[in-house]
Parts: C-alpha cells; sequence; structure tokens
C-alpha cells in the first residue's frame, strides 16, 4: 500500500496521561495541520486506549513533525507504513488490537473518524480505501466470525452477571468501589454498554481519582467513608481495590438487597456475607469462569478474522496497484489527446489553404485517422503500465513517467516502498 504512512500511540506502550495529552489537540485541528505539511490525506483516530494518525501522499517526515509538536514521549510512538498501516487498521477495526479482543466499540469510533475527515474533504485516495476497506472488514469480522461474542472482559463478564441476578439493570443503582484497573473496567462497561442503570456511584480511597473516573463515564463520586450510607439505595456493588484486608464482611451488608461483585485479589468481601440475609456473592473465581471461555472462543474466531485480514490485503492492493495504473494511463491519454487534436487541426488548416474546404465527411475520416494512430502506439504502453503496477515494477513505471512527462505520477513513483 505504498504512499500510506501511520504514527500510533497506544495502551501497549503509553500511559493513560501520555493518551490523554494527545487527544486535547481536535481530530480536525491535526487534519488541518497534517493537511498544511504536503499530506494528501489525513486520517485521525483519537480513544482512551490510543492516538493514531495516518496520512498520504507524503512520507513520514510530516509525522515525525507532528510528534515533536504533540510532544509524543520517546518510546511510546510507532511507526508503520504501507501494507503494514493498512493491516493494522484492518486488524483494529476487527478488535484483534483492543485490550479485549473482539470489543465493538473501536469499530463505531473508528466509523465515526472516517466520517468526520471524508466530511472535511481530508480523505479521496489511497488512504480512503483502505479506512473504508477496514471498517468494512470488521463489520463483516462481526457477521461471520464469533470475535464478539461472549463476556471476554472481567468488566463485561460482572454486568452481565449483575444484569442474569437481577434480571436487567434499568433503574438499578450501581456503587463501584476501587476506581483502579479492574474497577475501571466495569465502570466503563457498564457506561459503553447503555446498561440502562439509573445511578453509578465511584468510590476510592484516594477521593480525586474517583471523581475523575465518575466525570469520565457520567456517574456521581462518593468518599470511601460514606460508602454504607449509600447501601439502602443500591442494587448492585462491585469492589475491585487493591486492600491487603477485607473491606465489607457479611454486618456490613446484611439487611441489604445486593448484588455484590467481588472482584479483589486478595478478598474485599468476607466469605460470610455470601450467608447474609439478602446478599449474593459472586466472586472473582465465578467471573473468571465466565471471562475465560469468551476468550477461548474469542481466540479461535481471532485465526478466522486474521485469514480475513490477509484476504483484504492481497484484493486491496491489487486494487490500488490497478488505479495507479489507471491514473497514470489517463494522463499519458489526456496528453496524447492533447498533442492529437492540436495536429488534426493543424492538418485540417493546411487541406484548406487556397480556399478548399473540407467536409464533413473528410474531417471524420482524418479524425478518426489519428485517433486510431494515437489508440494503436499506446497499447503496448498500455499493457506494460498494467503489468509493472501489477508487478510493482516501479523502475518501469518512473521511466514511463519520466518519458510521457507524468509528473505527478514521478513524485509518486519515487515514494518510499
Amino acid at each position: 500500500m505504498e504512499g500510506i504512512h501511520g504514527l500510533l500511540v497506544t495502551h501497549k506502550r503509553a500511559e493513560l496521561s501520555d493518551l490523554e495529552r494527545l487527544c486535547k489537540p481536535s481530530a480536525e485541528e491535526i487534519r488541518d495541520r497534517l493537511l498544511e505539511a504536503g499530506a494528501d490525506e489525513a486520517y485521525v483516530l483519537q480513544t482512551c486506549n490510543r492516538a493514531e494518525f495516518y496520512v498520504s501522499g507524503t512520507g513520514p517526515v510530516v509525522l515525525e513533525e507532528l510528534a515533536d509538536y504533540l510532544g509524543v514521549r520517546e518510546g511510546t510512538e510507532r511507526y508503520v507504513r504501507h501494507a503494514d498501516a493498512a493491516r493494522h487498521l484492518m486488524r483494529l477495526a476487527a478488535g484483534l488490537e483492543s485490550m479485549v479482543v473482539g470489543e465493538d466499540e473501536i469499530l463505531g469510533q473508528m466509523r465515526d473518524a472516517y466520517h468526520e475527515a471524508s466530511d472535511d474533504g481530508a480523505l479521496d485516495g489511497v488512504l480512503n480505501t483502505t479506512v473504508l476497506k477496514a471498517v468494512h472488514l470488521g463489520e463483516r469480522a462481526r457477521d461471520e466470525t464469533a470475535i464478539n461474542e461472549g463476556n471476554a472482559s472481567m468488566g463485561s463478564a460482572a454486568v452481565e452477571v449483575a444484569r442474569d441476578r437481577l434480571g436487567c439493570l434499568e433503574g438499578v443503582k450501581v456503587v463501584v468501589v476501587g476506581a483502579g484497573e479492574m474497577g475501571e473496567l466495569v465502570a466503563r462497561s457498564l457506561a459503553d454498554r447503555d446498561a440502562g442503570y439509573d445511578e453509578i456511584l465511584v468510590a476510592n480511597r484516594t477521593y480525586d481519582n474517583a471523581a475523575r473516573l465518575a466525570d469520565e463515564i457520567g456517574g456521581e463520586p462518593v468518599r470511601f467513608g460514606e460508602i454504607t450510607s449509600h447501601l439502602d439505595e443500591t442494587d448492585v456493588v462491585v469492589t475491585a481495590t487493591g486492600a491487603p484486608h477485607l473491606i465489607f464482611d457479611g454486618a456490613d451488608l446484611r439487611g441489604h438487597d445486593l448484588v455484590v461483585l467481588d472482584l479483589a485479589n486478595p478478598r474485599d468481601v468476607d466469605e460470610d456475607a455470601a450467608d447474609a440475609d439478602g446478599v449474593e456473592l459472586v466472586d472473582i473465581d465465578d467471573l473468571a469462569e465466565i471471562s475465560d471461555s469468551s476468550v477461548r472462543d474469542r481466540e479461535r474466531a481471532a485465526e478466522k478474522v486474521e485469514e480475513m485480514v490477509q484476504d483484504e490485503i492481497d484484493v486491496l492492493q491489487d486494487k490500488i496497484k490497478e488505479e495507479r495504473a489507471m491514473e497514470m494511463l489517463s494522463e499519458i491519454y489526456s496528453r496524447a489527446e492533447d498533442i492529437r487534436q492540436e495536429e488534426t487541426r493543424e492538418a485540417f488548416r493546411k487541406l484548406e489553404t487556397g480556399g478548399r474546404s473540407l467536409d464533413a465527411r473528410e474531417r471524420e475520416i482524418i479524425d478518426d485517422l489519428t485517433s486510431s494512430l494515437v489508440s494503436q502506439l499506446l497499447s503496448t504502453p498500455t499493457e506494460a503500465l498494467k503489468n509493472a503496477a501489477q508487478a510493482e515494477d516501479y523502475d518501469t513505471l518512473r521511466s514511463a513517467s519520466e518519458i510521457f512527462r507524468v509528473e505527478k505520477e514521478s513524485d509518486e513513483t519515487g515514494a518510499e516502498t
């Protein structure tokens, strides 16, 4: 996929603070900056787990300059180009690059970013074709495989267990205790799935962390010492702290109608809570069994999706090669047609000197003759250029662009491969 370059900063190398900083400038602002720097196309994807920037029609220098401008921390970035960039976009859309394999949210985020860039006129060539192909592959992967089935994360498994125990989450009040990684996974699963709960409270020993997470998911922060005062109105308690000791015991929870999901290791909730009236206790082992089963199913589906990605890469490469050859041929034929018409007019002028006029039939014969000569003379170069594009014979394409003075194609064929 010659001509596509990408700058990737993701959860695999970067910290949350890195990603938050890179998502502060709007996608529109960054696209405009890349286009002004010389890119023909620009596509920007910003989520809580990644900040990715793609261009076409230029080399990687504009992305390196963007990294400097945004203050990308050294070692958190990765550059991809051409077929590797296309492959990453397809794997991303299919859910193979996500923290939870097969999750659906990324596909919608990519689709939204595509429409925004397209509406702004930032996509109209090879990058447009590639992103659109990636989105369509993501849709196919979910329609044709089990890549997004089941609950592959502890967070999503916890949400489904709560839903199963209560029948539904409509009108339910949830308290999440702990704003660390596991608590955040559950809280985000509730928000991302639009679970229908009435209210979600977030408690943490560090109140600022609770406030941050609550703000991000549309919940309310509460102070750690105030948790028990909310239990009368609460339906679900999710606890996932890193405390080395118990947070709740049976006495704390007795008398409340609660589904309690203890995701902490070591436990946050004493086992005697399972015997408390009105309390249904689910621990991390129960959820792990559900999650592990889904993970195995998704891993099997991922193998099929990887095959789909490779098939689409092959199709896309052939399509782009064909488009590349046709663009060059269109320019050559356009130049040849201009010359043909000019020379035909000159022939008419010479034949009509001395007062003689050519009739319509004579003009038609001469015009057909010059048109036929151009077509026959270009038939061999046409076939050669198509074959060269398919074979990625850039020396031939570069020579043809110089011979026929196709300056735009000369720049493109000299691109890095």
